[in-house]
């Protein structure tokens, strides 16, 4: 039976990063532009509504007609980001994947727009069409056994919870190849991955629990450098601290130095943390469908 090594998997985007700097780079260019790009688009369309949308949830009680009507005005940009993900995430997870499939395949930093992109989009709205109904699912049975669990023990409807939790856990494993597999044959295939992941769910969740860990480590070494640095070029900690408050009242407060340090910062980590997250999948297919 074909098997795979969870280190060289979980490994897998530190070694391509060594190996393919320029496509890092290339990685961490795209993101700068979308981060500004982000940016900019939030002050445009959501601007003050923002703003006091975050005051009114500070407030309590908030005011449900006025979340309301801020919720209606921002309606516009929610709707642009979430067009952008669904338009992005197939590039991103094809990229990732060529990487490891097509190494040699390298041009434009194996970023594309292509009949593989297109099958990777349809296997995402799969994907949220199957989440959604799950949850719904889940919602209602969870709800309906938590309520009867309830009058037998204080605690059963805890249980309830995370007996559906880890469900949830153990289908996403399961069917974590689905993205490398539809990349790989040429067509969309969520479920043919439960096949392929049979017998082996403590070993991926270890590989993935592993990859987890490793981003963590990542982002709060990235995080740690992006606040000294910001704090150096911003004016000391106070200053670097109102990175985090999302000021999108002007272009001004939005991008302070400290926000653009730490845009850049960002953006330089997002070339390491593509691979490192988005990569063991694909090489964890690449070494069960065609050997180490």
């Amino acid at each position: 039976m074909a098997d795979f090594s969870a280190t060289e998997s979980a490994l897998i985007g530190f070694r391509f990063v060594r190996e393919r700097p320029r496509a890092a780079l290339a990685w961490a260019g795209v993101q700068l532009v979308i981060q500004a790009l982000g940016g900019v688009v939030m002050v445009l369309l959501g601007g003050q509504a923002l703003m006091d949308l975050q005051a009114l949830q500070r407030s309590q009680p908030a005011d449900p007609a006025a979340v309301l009507g801020l919720m209606g005005q921002l309606a516009p940009l929610y709707l642009l980001f979430l067009v952008f993900a669904l338009a992005f995430y197939p590039v991103l997870y094809g990229a990732m994947n060529r990487g490891v499939l097509r190494p040699q395949d390298s041009r434009f930093a194996y970023l594309r727009l292509s009949a593989d992109e297109l099958r990777l989009f349809l296997l995402l709205l799969l994907i949220v069409a199957v989440v959604i109904g799950g949850a719904i699912v889940s919602g209602v049975v969870g709800g309906i056994v938590s309520v009867a669990a309830r009058s037998a023990a204080p605690w059963a409807a805890v249980i309830v919870w995370i007996l559906i939790c880890a469900g949830w856990v153990y289908v996403w494993v399961r069917l974590s190849l689905a993205w490398a597999l539809t990349f790989d044959s040429g067509r969309v295939d969520l479920f043919g991955s439960w096949d392929l992941t049979r017998g082996k769910f403590w070993k991926l969740l270890a590989t993935y629990l592993l990859v987890a860990v490793l981003a963590l480590i990542v982002a709060v070494l990235v995080m740690i450098v992006g606040v000294v640095i910001s704090a150096i070029a911003g004016g000391g900690l106070t200053a670097a601290s109102g990175m985090f408050k999302g000021d999108t009242s002007s272009f001004a407060a939005y991008f302070t130095p400290a926000r653009l340090v730490m845009l850049v910062v960002w953006s330089a980590a997002s070339g390491l943390l593509w691979p490192l997250t988005l990569m063991p999948p694909a090489e964890i297919y690449r070494q069960l469908t065609r050997g180490a």
